[in-house]
This record gives structure tokens, sequence and C-alpha cells, in this order.
């Protein structure tokens, strides 16, 4: 009898030490726990019931260090290690065995709500949770992450998913063809993300530079003028430009073509022949010739900024351009807008700083 009780009470300690927040990390009890969970991670053989442990075990870590980083900061550190021990027994575990769809379905929305969070102090974590994430994706079907990537998309692009949007959408084109879901998603892109990704910029955020001339290009809003600013912007940025991106952009316009063969057929030689030396630059320059072969037929102009003002108030990359828009020329050079007006005016020095300039100046 001596011997059962002590038994006992062990059983009851690690019983209440699967509730959260009653045995933390930072609790000299917290032994038990581990114990606890040893014997039952060894004991459980199904699969299912495992998975559904390691998950169950995921959200209690979780619980546990939240509860530590407000109630008692100093010792979230404890917990902040359970915390990557779940994570990766899970995603050890994921990997290893063949776990139902819709539990990885779950899993990954989990991940997903914890990182949205974004607390800082979680440090390390974050690159864990992003791992286990674009993991999960993987495995998920197809329509769970569109159905997450216009959810996110819905939202606008900032600097905190933009990189999530990008291993989404490249898991997307593996998992299906991307000509049958490209058009819904370049729907999703919002107009005013713009001026975010020409803020510094970086691979991924021209790669979705070139999605946006995809999605005018459909909506029939393409602005050669516009396209042709964004291409100097971009050529500045030459060493951050993912060659396969850039051609992948080419080879969609390309195929826009109409079924002209010797319109295609100069394309092709004009993409054949470019040098590797400038192959960017080259590459750049017949995209716009495609936009502008597709849009405009009729007229031909040269990839050269040399800007002019229309009587409209907009700015052209040259003549040819002005003449395509059917627009008069106000005057050389780039439109003179009231704000830069003003910043010629106030840059006039003052009557009595001239003074200072030229004392030998007198008023009459």
């Amino acid at each position: 009898m001596k011997k059962i009780i002590p038994i006992l009470v062990f059983l009851v300690i690690c019983q209440q030490a699967l509730a959260v927040s009653k045995i933390l990390p930072n609790n000299p009890f917290y032994f038990f726990k581990k114990i606890y969970f040893s014997l039952k991670e060894n004991f459980t053989k199904d699969v299912d019931k495992k998975f559904d442990f390691y998950f169950e075990n995921l959200k209690n870590s979780y619980q546990d260090f939240y509860f530590l980083l407000s109630k008692a900061p100093q010792d979230s550190s404890k917990a902040l290690k359970e915390l990557n021990e779940s994570l990766l027994k899970i995603k050890n575990f994921v990997y290893f065995n063949q776990i139902e769809k819709n539990k990885i379905s779950k899993l990954k929305d989990f991940i997903f709500e914890q990182e949205k969070q974004n607390i800082k102090a979680k440090g390390s974590i974050s690159a864990l949770e992003r791992e286990l994430f674009i993991f999960l994706a993987s495995k998920d079907s197809f329509e769970n992450n569109f159905e997450l990537l216009k959810k996110i998309l819905s939202n606008g692009l900032n600097e905190e998913n933009i990189n999530l949007v990008f291993q989404l959408k490249e898991i997307l084109k593996n998992q299906r063809n991307i000509k049958e879901w490209e058009v819904e998603y370049l729907s999703f892109l919002k107009d005013e993300n713009t001026d975010f990704l020409f803020n510094n910029l970086n691979h991924v955020k021209i790669s979705f530079i070139f999605d946006y001339w995809k999605k005018y290009f459909l909506e029939k809003k393409i602005n050669l003028t516009k396209i042709q600013k964004e291409s100097e912007v971009l050529l500045a940025k030459e060493d951050q430009i993912n060659r396969e991106l850039l051609e992948e952009t080419l080879y969609w316009f390309y195929d826009k073509l109409k079924d002209n063969k010797k319109q295609k057929e100069n394309f092709r030689k004009k993409i054949e022949s470019r040098s590797e030396e400038n192959f960017v630059p080259e590459t750049f320059e017949i995209i716009i010739s495609l936009i502008q072969e597709i849009t405009s037929p009729k007229y031909s102009c040269e990839f050269i900024w040399e800007p002019v003002c229309g009587v409209d108030g907009k700015t052209y990359s040259n003549f040819c351009f002005l003449n395509l828009a059917k627009v008069k020329l106000a005057y050389l050079g780039s439109c003179i807008t009231l704000n830069d007006l003003e910043k010629e005016i106030n840059s006039i020095k003052d009557p009595e700083e001239f003074k200072e300039d030229f004392p030998e100046i007198e008023e009459f």
C-alpha cells in the first residue's frame, strides 16, 4: 500500500501537468510533465493519435509561452525553448509519416495564425514557424493553399507577408498549371501596392511588379510610358533581377502575340540574339516592344528615354509615344507640376540675401 500511494500521487501530478498554465516551464515540478509526455509519446503507436498528441502539445506550448511572456517575461526563454522543441517534433513527425490532408490543413492554419501575431519576443521561433508553414503548404491541397493566398492578398501586400505570398505562389505553381489560376490570382492584386513595391526593391518585390504588368495587360489598363519608366527603375537594380522570372515574363507576353508567323519569327530572332553582357536590358526592351506590338500593332517606338510633355499634362518617353497617344506637344522635357514650381520658387533667394552676396549693389 505504501508503494502504491507514491505512484498514485505521481500519476495525479502528471495528469495535472497536462493542463496548460498549471505547471509551466519555470515551475520546479515541470519535469513531471516532461516525463508524462515522454511516456505517452513512446506508448502511442497509432499515427493519427500521435499526430493529435503532438498538435495538442504544440498548442499548449504556445499558450505556456504567451502566458509567461505576459506574466513573467524573465522566464519566457524556457518556454521558448519548449516551443522550439514542439515545433521540431511535429515537423519531423509529419515529414516521416503519411498524414491526412485535413489534419495538415488544420495545423497549417494554426501556424499561420501564430505567424500573424508577429511577436518580436519570439526571437528565432519565427524562422521555425515559417519553415514549418511552407513545408505544410507543400503537403496541403491546391484548393486550400489558393484560398489562403487570396485571403492574404485581400488585405494587401506588406513587408510582413510579401515573402510568404511569394513562397505560396511558388508552391501553387508546382501543384497546378499556372494558366489555370493566374488570371484570378492577378485580379486580387491591389493597385495601391505598387508604391510599396518600388520602395527598397529586392528580388521578391520585382517579381510582383512583373505580375502587375500582366494584371494591367489583362485588364486593358496598360500604360507603355509608365512601364517604360518602371523599367528604368528596375534596370538600376539589375543585379537583383532574377533571370528566370524575367524570362518567364518575356514568354508570357510572347505567348499573347496573335497567330502571325512572321511577327512571331521576328520576335523569336530578337530573343535568341540577346547578348550575355546586356541580357537584362535587352530583355526589358523586347518585353516593352511585345506589349507595344500587341496593344498598338500599327506603331513601333524605340525604347529610348527622351521625355516630352503633352498638352494633357502627362510626360511621354519620347515623341513616338506622344504621337502614339495622339497628343500634341506642350514642351520638351518632363512635365512640370505645381509642386515642382513651388520648389523652384522656394529655392529662389530672398532679395536681402542677394545684398549679402553682392554688397556693392546699392538700392536706387
